[in-house]
């Protein structure tokens, strides 16, 4: 089945789109490498999260043109109370966990509430 069989709209903004692709590595297996391989390591992991991300974006805006001008789909905003309301109640789990795990999630929280400033978002 597929997509436009089943609906005629898509909701932005998108709300699980893939920004993170993290790559987690053992600390003393880290460590252990020399500073040439951990080079390697990183410019692998950051040309791979660039072509992946430029590659779903890509599929994501052409497969909502064919949604939208093959099929007569609709993209349609979702409203920004609702919107404000689902960051709020997310940034409100982001704390409790970051309560429980200050060491690590404790630490992005501290940089996810600094970008929502920047942008205008909190």
């Amino acid at each position: 089945m597929n997509f436009q069989e089943v609906t005629s709209y898509i909701m932005q903004p998108d709300l699980v789109y893939p920004t993170n692709l993290e790559v987690f590595v053992n600390m003393d297996r880290w460590n252990a490498l020399g500073e040439d391989h951990k080079r390697v390591v990183h410019d692998a992991v950051r040309a791979t999260t660039g072509i992946y991300t430029s590659k779903i974006l890509h599929e994501d805006i052409s497969g909502t043109n064919t949604f939208v001008n093959d099929h007569g789909g609709e993209v349609v905003m979702m409203e920004e109370a609702v919107l404000n309301e689902m960051r709020a109640a997310s940034m409100k789990v982001i704390n409790e966990i970051s309560e429980q795990d200050p060491r690590y999630s404790g630490r992005i929280a501290t940089m996810l509430h600094e970008f929502m400033r920047f942008t205008g978002k909190a």
